[in-house]
């Protein structure tokens, strides 16, 4: 069950710019039906658009990891807490965070376009990250929260010109999660600043979760904001057999009858299930193939067209193969085969993959087209995409759809980034052209950080305090955020809280 989230700001603001031009046309390569031979054309054969497109991006969704829908722009900034989620809670092995990062743009010549200054917790999640856009003046600020498991409880996003100490509100978001699923959203709310007062729109949801006395989740509900309530809009329900596992999956929207009354209609289902593995705890149809409940066999209904689908998994963890078969009017077969390999077993940076998804039609017994796309991503240790990369091959040739990399240069010492420079693929000149860098600096080991938090009455009434612009501030307009305080001789970042 894949819904809208609140994603993850890991950067560019400003310069998220999409390559529609090149998304357009591998959607419609990987969507448009294969040609058919000249034969194929003269004889009444059903359409397998629909199915096709369903197949298809089922076996996408299957992926936890998947870039589609990403923007290209290079992930510049250090993901957030790449490295703590890895580590025991006694490890005291240093987490380098970036303190500082100028983002620079190619334009006949690298060009500043915006500044970063983050503070972290001691597990190396961003919890202050103040941008500043050189191009408008502008500055922006997100202050985050996490709950003890290290999942985002609450965002506040605020704006306001350079150098400003006081910034206006713009967004907030606060979050729920699953007791037992600790990463799982239970409650998203999202408000945006209107008029000076907090308007709740947008990305607002409720994920009900119920199970049975054995503690298996039965169903999932997702409620949507509207017209200022929870309205239920598609649903999960699970049935299980004698011996405690799922025997049927089947999702659900709701929509309206021909006589304008509201139903439950079936959008996907599984049945004849046969697991890998299962704890019970299902709550989202594309998440069958790592972790707790990994599908080994299943009957899918996909536009109405039985499809049978099974999953082969690699020794080690190193990934899994799906395969789906649909046949239409006993005319027409459709084969999917999608291949996930996760790099990270081979020794590249945590969570780098390669997704390969291939697709041949047989008619009438005998193939008439295939094509295989492919997507690799690969990360450093530290979280920077080293390669994201879409190719399609039609039988014939391979076709570079879209493609970044980021050449990286680390400290000899401790090994953190110190220089990321991304190029950009053009298809159209099939060359690689310098697009955008980033210069990390500052460094501090989150788990022994330096910074000094304070409260409104533990401020040094002989200390003098500056923005990280440099501007000073007086004792009195000081308000919540990050400063640098002199005192004497000594200079340090301090946090000041409510």
């Amino acid at each position: 069950m894949t819904i809208f989230a609140v994603s993850s700001i890991y950067g560019l603001r400003d310069q998220r710019a999409q390559l529609s031009k090149h998304y357009t046309m591998q959607t419609h390569l990987l969507i448009g039906l294969v040609a058919l031979t000249s034969v194929t054309a003269a004889v009444a054969a059903p359409a397998p658009q629909p199915v096709k497109a369903a197949m298809l991006n089922f076996m996408k969704s299957t992926s936890p990891h998947t870039h589609e829908g990403r923007s290209m722009t290079p992930l510049l900034g250090i993901r957030s807490g790449y490295a703590a989620p890895f580590r025991e809670a006694a490890d005291n092995t240093p987490i380098w965070c970036a303190g500082s990062r100028e983002v620079f743009y190619w334009e006949d010549g690298w060009m500043s376009i915006e500044q970063y200054t983050d503070t972290y917790t001691a597990t190396g999640l961003v919890e202050i990250e103040e941008c500043t856009d050189l191009m408008d003046g502008t500055m922006s600020r997100e202050t985050n929260t996490y709950n003890t498991n290290g999942m985002l409880s609450r965002r506040l996003t605020q704006f306001g010109e350079e150098g400003s100490s006081e910034l206006e509100n713009s967004q907030l978001v606060e979050r729920d999660y699953d007791s037992r699923l600790t990463d799982v959203i239970t409650k998203n709310d999202n408000w945006f600043w209107v008029d000076g007062e907090w308007t709740q729109i947008g990305n607002n949801y409720r994920r009900i979760i119920e199970r049975d006395d054995a503690g298996n989740i039965t169903s999932v509900t997702i409620a949507t904001l509207y017209n200022g309530e929870f309205d239920p809009s598609q649903r999960l329900v699970v049935t299980y057999g004698d011996n405690g596992e799922a025997t049927s999956l089947v999702e659900e929207v709701l929509t309206y009858d021909d006589a304008g009354q509201l139903v439950w209609e079936v959008a996907e289902s599984m049945t004849n299930i046969v697991w890998e593995n299962t704890d019970g705890q299902i709550y989202d149809m594309d998440k069958l193939f790592e972790g707790a409940n990994r599908l080994k066999s299943a009957t899918m209904m996909i536009e109405g067209i039985e499809a049978n689908a099974s999953v082969e998994y690699m020794e080690g963890g190193e990934g899994y193969v799906i395969s789906m078969t649909a046949v239409l009017e006993d005319v027409m077969e459709i084969v999917m085969k999608g291949q996930v390999d996760l790099l990270d077993a081979s020794g590249y940076g945590k969570g780098s993959y390669r997704n390969t998804f291939t697709t041949t039609i047989n008619f009438g017994g005998t193939p008439v087209g295939s094509e295989t796309e492919t997507e690799t991503v690969i990360y450093d240790d530290y979280g920077i995409e080293l390669l994201i990369e879409l190719t399609l091959n039609d039988g014939n040739e391979t076709l570079v759809m879209d493609r970044m990399t980021n050449t990286v240069s680390y400290d000899s010492v401790y090994g953190y980034p110190l220089v990321a420079e991304a190029t950009m693929y053009d298809p159209e000149a099939e060359e690689d052209y310098l697009y955008m860098k980033c210069v990390y600096s500052d460094y501090v080991n989150a788990v022994e950080q330096s910074e000094v938090e304070l409260l409104p009455d533990a401020v040094a009434g002989d200390a003098e305090y500056y923005t990280l612009q440099g501007i000073r501030v007086d004792r009195s307009n000081l308000t919540p955020g990050i400063y640098i305080r002199r005192q004497g001789t000594e200079a340090r970042k301090v946090m000041l809280r409510n």
